[in-house]
């Protein structure tokens, strides 16, 4: 682009992309984490390797194995209804072990803290290296006094409350700067050839130091230069060493590990390097709003040589195209935009080293899913962050321009293939390979995967429908810290969510016995009385389903993923205030028929069954597990009909709908059984509610997706009838 040209007409209507703030910041951090993570395994290999190479922990093991008998006669204890065994045995082996993983614990811990030392000293030498290496002195006004006193007012423009320092090697020709430092201490390095082009072409100076300043002003100086320092701690202080114990490690073995370090490695970097060309074009961004029109930022960019080399090589490349840092000044859409690649590579770096902060924490507790959760309170909270706010930026830019917003349902996918992904890059899947072989039951693992892609698209498609409510509400440019508690419900229930997915898991050797279990109580329960369906019974009486219902913290995060959105409806107008009419109306209804078909149910059994096989326990199991069904049912019924009248926020109106006719359906089962001689405490209130309400509303779910389909081919449907026909 020459500098004669005058400044494009404006086809877009400019945003502001600083309303809401960058997934910079959340890549930043992602990225760290991922490296520490993987350091985690690093160690955890190095202390097989270095410390217990002589055997002794192994023997300690075995004899803490044979001490508790863990895991013998496991299926009797269990048939016999003796639940504490297994308890009995666990925390036997986990006392005994426990000198053993403290002490593994605390080396792979300070191996860790040696990866973020090296990265400190890294960090803290970077200026100083760049100082030294580029011959970099402190530009003064006895040098240039116009460009020094230029540089102060620039600074002040830049809205910076603490200049600078401006340093400068009067013998590099080239006109470029370099913002590089750390907290307390930032420079700005300007090249002779820069300083020379203050009294030949003013805008491009300005230009080209505002975009410097505009680093400083994002604050991603400071994350792009502790990011690097610790890639090369990482590298320093845990590959490097890693790799030197691979000497006498079997080929079988080491193909396992290097491919993985390899792809790790791969992974860290190449999104580090896009985290680096994303802060370019937005510090383009900045300096351009600095600077009215732009036109010396337009003519710098122009005169940028394109990356030379292949496409491969340009997408590692730390800088952006200058094409596409030409069309960013223009058309803004491109900074909120997000693809299928930015949530892959997001799922990949949040779960590479998932698996290595569960070990970890396993050494200090056995409650399997609680160090689950904690483990995704490390990732899941910056993948939903990376996700989550990209989408709710791309929503506010659509909705800004009249657009439809996006649909979120490739960057779903792409996230949850990415967390696919990162469970087979990570090192823990080593240590998996090594355990279980090749013994995982395949439809179990497609499954699970399936279950996994399909929730987070889902999740992903509730933040776009959270923005797109809220956004609607409060206008494009107000209410611009509502994405925090977007992000915060989407956060909480991907913790919950990866923590159950993951456990049930590694639960998969548990559920064949499981099954066994449920058709020895329902084939029990038969022998006396009418049982039903067996699937009835393994859909509310499945040891593992039933532990996942009972968890405190899913039924608070199912209420809010309906809670947090359609409080949106209530700030809008009467019409749309009208659209909870729909979903609440529904949800009463469906659970008013349920109180009616129970009460008619109860009363035709009184009628019909001997007071003798009422009094029962077997009667009284199968007449819970069936008014259960029956709830569970009628949420069902109530996700699929609220979906099909209202497809928009499908979603959140059929989980509003479930979960007013679960309450009303547990408050039906608690209500009458009282009302006919029984009784009920706390505990089972708790219990029934849980179940009815949680899993009806994991049902309402797919139910939502079926009719919210049924309701846009009716519409379609009806739409093609009332078309006109055609004037001949």
């Amino acid at each position: 682009m020459s500098a004669e040209e005058a400044a494009p007409p404006r086809t877009h209507a400019r945003l502001d992309p600083f309303l809401y703030p960058s997934d910079t910041t959340f890549r930043f951090i992602l990225l760290v984490a991922a490296v520490l993570g993987a350091s985690l395994f690093i160690y955890n290999a190095l202390y097989f390797n270095v410390i217990a190479s002589g055997g002794r922990d192994l023997a300690t093991y075995r004899t803490c194995l044979d001490e508790s008998q863990l895991g013998q006669g496991i299926p009797q204890a269990l048939a016999s209804g003796n639940l504490e065994e297994p308890g009995r045995q666990s925390d036997a082996f986990q006392s005994c072990i426990a000198p053993v993983e403290q002490r593994k614990a605390g080396w792979i811990l300070g191996g860790v803290g040696l990866v973020l030392v090296s990265a400190l000293v890294i960090y803290l030498a970077y200026p100083y290296a760049k100082i030294r290496r580029r011959h970099l002195r402190p530009l003064t006004e006895r040098d240039a006094p116009e460009v020094v006193a230029d540089l102060q007012e620039l600074s002040r423009e830049a809205g910076l409350k603490r200049p600078p320092t401006f340093v400068w090697n009067p013998l590099r020709r080239s006109a470029g700067g370099l913002a590089f430092g750390h907290p307390g201490r930032h420079f700005v390095a300007l090249d002779g050839g820069l300083v020379m082009l203050h009294g030949l072409d003013r805008p491009a100076f300005r230009a080209v130091v505002l975009h410097e300043l505009a680093h400083l002003r994002g604050r991603d100086v400071d994350m792009a230069y502790a990011t690097l320092a610790i890639w090369w701690g990482y590298l320093a202080a845990g590959v490097i060493p890693y790799v030197l114990t691979w000497l006498d490690e079997p080929v079988e073995s080491l193909w396992r590990l290097a491919w993985r370090l390899l792809a790790l490695v791969a992974v860290v970097y190449l999104i580090r390097n896009s985290v680096l060309r994303a802060r370019e074009v937005y510090a383009d961004a900045r300096a351009h709003a600095w600077d009215g029109f732009g036109e010396g930022l337009r003519r710098v960019v122009g005169r940028l040589k394109p990356l030379a080399g292949p496409r491969w090589r340009r997408q590692v490349s730390v800088h952006p195209e200058p094409a596409l840092r030409a069309k960013a000044l223009d058309d803004q859409r491109m900074l909120f935009s997000l693809g299928f690649w930015e949530a892959l590579a997001t799922g990949v770096t949040a779960t590479l080293a998932y698996g290595n902060v569960v070990t970890l924490l396993s050494f200090f507790s056995n409650e399997g899913l609680a160090i689950r959760w904690l483990a995704g309170l490390v990732f899941a909270p910056l993948a939903i962050g990376v996700v989550g706010l990209g989408l709710w930026r791309a929503t506010y830019s659509a909705l800004a321009r009249g657009e439809h917003p996006p649909s979120g349902t490739l960057p779903g996918i792409g996230l949850g293939l990415g967390f696919l992904l990162g469970q087979q890059l990570s090192f823990f899947a080593v240590v998996e390979g090594d355990v279980g072989g090749e013994g995982a039951i395949f439809h179990f693992d497609l499954l699970w995967a399936l279950v996994v892609v399909v929730g987070l698209t889902l999740l992903v498609r509730w933040v776009v429908s959270a923005a797109t409510l809220w956004i609607g509400a409060q206008g494009p440019g107000h209410g611009r810290l509502l994405y925090l508690p977007a992000l915060v419900v989407a956060g909480g229930a991907l913790v919950v969510g990866l923590g159950w997915a993951f456990l049930l898991r590694d639960l998969d050797p548990l559920f064949a016995f499981s099954r066994e279990l449920v058709s020895l109580e329902h084939g029990f329960v038969s022998q006396a009385v009418w049982a039903g369906p067996e699937a009835g019974w393994a859909l509310v009486r499945h040891p593992i389903l039933l532990y996942a219902m009972q968890d405190v913290l899913t039924l608070p995060v199912l209420a809010s993923l309906w809670a947090f959105p359609l409080a949106a409806l209530l700030l809008r107008g009467r019409l749309q205030r009208r659209g909870l009419l729909l979903p609440l109306a529904v949800g009463l209804a469906a659970g008013a028929l349920y109180c009616l078909a129970h009460l008619g149910i109860r009363l035709w059994l009184r009628a019909s069954v001997p007071d003798a096989t009422r009094e029962l326990d077997e009667y009284r199991l199968s007449f819970f597990v069936w008014v259960l069904v029956l709830a569970l049912a009628f949420q069902v019924l109530a996700a699929l009909v609220t979906a099909a009248l209202s497809p928009e926020h499908a979603g959140v109106k059929a989980l509003f709908a479930a979960f007013l006719t679960g309450c009303l359906a547990t408050g039906a089962i608690l209500g009458l059984n009282l009302a006919f001689g029984g009784t009920i405490d706390s505990t089972f209130f708790w219990i029934v509610l849980r179940q009815v309400v949680n899993e009806g509303a994991l049902l309402a779910i797919p139910a939502a997706g079926l009719g919210a389909l049924a309701g846009y081919a009716l519409r379609r449907t009806r739409a093609g009838r009332l078309e006109p026909a055609a004037v001949p």
